[in-house]
């Protein structure tokens, strides 16, 4: 990753001092299951690697990481996915299910604004949704689902447990 951001820095002229990962909770739904991701989660030490960049980055430290060979394999091999199947999404990309109890939960943790309610249903606007999956990870009743893609464990969702709902949907108010 951290060489994919400096060979695109140089693409538009620009270069970074330092580049640098944190291996953290991976969150997207059609890739992971939660549920095993929480059970690693310990594993990945994101508290010690957050710590030790602050220290590089106090002490100026120069370093553009390498890419271990898996992620290499795992980055060509998705591209390659996408090259085959097309957009790793395809629209409509979420749907409601019968357990929605109209609470707007989806509406209010957008980012991008594109969720608005019909008769207490979800509704999307596709033409500025940027498949972050806030909308399916925040909803308390799981009722959102992806229409195109199966999940290897649809009753699991995660969210940061460091950041409350509120302060999500605080930090994506429109107004």
């Amino acid at each position: 990753m951290a060489e994919r951001t400096q060979a695109w820095l140089q693409s538009i002229g620009k270069a970074a001092d330092y580049v640098n990962t944190i291996i953290m909770h991976d969150n997207a739904l059609i890739v992971f299951d939660m549920d095993q991701q929480r059970s690693v989660e310990a594993e990945k030490q994101v508290d010690a690697h957050i710590d030790a960049i602050k220290s590089d980055i106090a002490a100026k430290r120069a370093m553009v990481q390498q890419a271990p060979a898996d992620e290499i394999d795992f980055y060509q091999n998705f591209v390659a996915w996408i090259k085959r199947t097309g957009p790793m999404y395809a629209f409509p990309l979420y749907r409601a299910t019968d357990s929605c109890v109209g609470c707007g939960t989806c509406t209010r943790v957008c980012p991008r604004g594109c969720i608005h309610l019909e008769n207490k249903r979800p509704v999307w606007d596709y033409s500025r949704c940027a498949n972050c999956m806030a909308c399916i990870q925040a909803c308390p009743t799981k009722a959102i689902q992806f229409i195109t893609v199966k999940e290897p464990n649809p009753d699991a969702r995660y969210r940061n447990p460091h950041i409350a709902l509120k302060e999500i949907i605080q930090a994506n108010r429109q107004d």
